[in-house]
């Protein structure tokens, strides 16, 4: 082989192992997380509020530079990623007993016909029993997740899928066991009621009963600790979550 054709050979050679590294989106630890993510489709919620509401922030709010940063939603000053902790207790929605600090898509809801998707690479450094990394939730007043993507204490992700829109009759299916405090990536994928959960490139397809064929829908993601319950702020922390990537895709 002469010497042009090695340094092509190499050259295709770096480019086929290094780009990956190049093409992964670089995270600033000087810039509140609204600087490295795209969060233009969400409001905040925070484990902390007054007269029995949480306090929630809006899109504009959030976005950019400037964008808001607090004690439980910030950016880690070691690798960048979007930090969002849960104290032990917490103010909680009227509808949970369970504190949180989560992202809620902005939409009056979407049907689970065409293509939806939420993608995120994620990171749990503290949990005590299990959090809650991502929903799909029936928008409207029932106030019910047709399903959460739940991470546990030992590593095991699980999908719970509840089988009534008014909640109750849970199927529960293991879709991954990670190493504890690992990084990992999940896709919560909703298409012609089939739900496909991929955690790390292993895909497992559920189908979403008939009854929910009418109903709208939207994505939340964050850390809903179900460790977590209603008091005065405490000061302990409970659970901890990094996001290196949050990614919305929703195609007709």
């Amino acid at each position: 082989m002469d010497l042009r054709k090695l340094f092509l050979l190499l050259a295709a050679l770096v480019i086929l192992f290094l780009q990956p590294l190049w093409e992964r989106p670089k995270l600033n630890p000087e810039l509140p997380p609204g600087g490295n993510f795209n969060l233009t489709a969400f409001k905040l919620q925070l484990p902390v509020g007054r007269d029995g509401k949480i306090q929630e922030v809006p899109p504009a709010a959030l976005a950019g530079r400037q964008g808001f940063t607090n004690k439980y939603f910030y950016t880690d000053q070691q690798d960048g990623s979007m930090t969002m902790l849960v104290p032990k207790t917490g103010v909680t929605t009227p509808n949970s007993q369970h504190c949180r600090t989560e992202l809620r898509e902005m939409t009056d809801g979407w049907l689970p016909f065409g293509v939806h998707t939420l993608e995120a690479t994620v990171r749990v450094a503290q949990v005590q029993t299990h959090t809650v990394l991502g929903q799909i939730y029936q928008a409207g007043n029932l106030h019910k997740p047709l399903c959460l993507l739940a991470y546990y204490a030992d590593g095991q992700v699980k999908l719970i899928l509840n089988q009534v829109p008014a909640g109750g009759q849970a199927l529960t299916t293991v879709v991954a066991q990670v190493q504890p405090g690992a990084q990992f990536k999940y896709v919560l994928e909703l298409s012609d009621l089939n739900l496909a959960v991929n955690v790390d490139g292993q895909t497992t397809n559920i189908k979403v009963p008939l009854v929910y064929g009418g109903t709208q829908f939207y994505f939340k993601a964050g850390n809903y600790d179900q460790d977590s319950h209603a008091g005065p702020v405490s000061d302990l922390p409970d659970a901890e979550v990094h996001f290196y990537k949050l990614t919305l895709k929703h195609q007709s």
